[in-house]
């Protein structure tokens, strides 16, 4: 038994335990991350003060904070309990005019990425009903996993991979991060929310609801970020912690799949959100720097 296992076939069974708070998955979930917490602790927990105080100073001046805060409501639940899963938006369930891999190709007909784009699709391994999006990596380069319909949730799973698959065989030399894995995430994060801009003004639709949604990502990023930054201090200072306080924590994959990846999307969100303001001020910037168009 393994971390992928538990969460890509035994999932439901984690949910029960974790509603109960006992079982085998949970257990070997809680130990595994308490031991890799303990290896991670004394080298990252500077690295998570600093993006800490990062947070807090532009959250302070940035007004979509101010404008929309996370509520209870938010959140999918389970037996009336909450858990650190956001509802998805109603604009996962449009329908569009193609596959998801045709509607991003049809976006970016004139970039000199439309060939390489391509290419990496055509190297995916899409497979109808696999919801569990993820990029993967090859001899050939990284491809993505996941299904391929004509839903606009398709459409979002694949982008985010997309940027993965780009950032990783090295598409974005230029732009420089402390490791690759904060590089990959991030331009993850803003293939995610500016491919569908686009698809939006393609055809013709508000996207209001999906920029509401993007900053309710980003708030529960930096909500996890400061759990597991409370936890690595706990740990630090008294070498041991209660790994649930919010029993539903672990459903939140990456909080017990990849100890220390929660300082990786919080990182990638202040960044994206850092590359978002320059949108004030060119509405093509997203366009022109990461797809090389006009």
């Amino acid at each position: 038994m393994n971390i992928e296992e538990i969460y890509s076939h035994h999932l439901k069974d984690l949910v029960f335990q974790a509603i109960n708070d006992k079982g085998d998955y949970l257990n070997f979930i809680k130990k595994f991350r308490l031991e890799k917490l303990r290896q991670l602790s004394s080298y990252l927990l500077p690295q998570m003060q600093v993006l800490d105080h990062e947070i807090d100073t532009f959250v302070e001046k940035f007004q979509p904070f101010k404008d929309s805060k996370l509520i209870p409501g938010d959140f999918q639940t389970i037996r009336q309990k909450e858990t650190p899963l956001l509802h998805e938006p109603s604009v996962y369930k449009i329908s569009l005019s193609n596959t998801a891999t045709e509607e991003i190709l049809s976006l970016i007909s004139n970039s000199h990425l439309h060939q390489l784009i391509e290419k990496i699709f055509s190297e995916s391994n899409f497979k109808l009903g696999d919801r569990r999006y993820r990029s993967t990596s090859s001899k050939n380069g990284t491809f993505i996993e996941g299904e391929n319909t004509s839903i606009f949730r398709s459409f979002v799973g694949i982008c985010h991979e997309l940027g993965h698959c780009l950032s990783e065989r090295n598409y974005y030399p230029e732009y420089i991060f402390q490791n690759d894995t904060e590089k990959s995430e991030t331009i993850a994060h803003l293939f995610e929310e500016h491919f569908s801009y686009l698809w939006f003004q393609s055809a013709n639709l508000s996207n209001v609801e999906w920029s509401t949604f993007q900053r309710k990502v980003d708030q529960v990023n930096f909500k996890f970020f400061k759990i597991e930054l409370e936890i690595l201090e706990s740990v630090m200072s008294k070498g041991s912690v209660n790994l649930l306080d919010n029993q539903f924590d672990v459903l939140r994959e990456s909080m017990f799949s990849t100890p220390g990846y929660q300082y990786i999307f919080a990182k990638a969100s202040l960044e994206r959100l850092k590359i978002n303001q320059n949108m004030h001020n060119d509405r093509h910037f997203f366009k022109k720097n990461y797809l090389g168009g006009n």
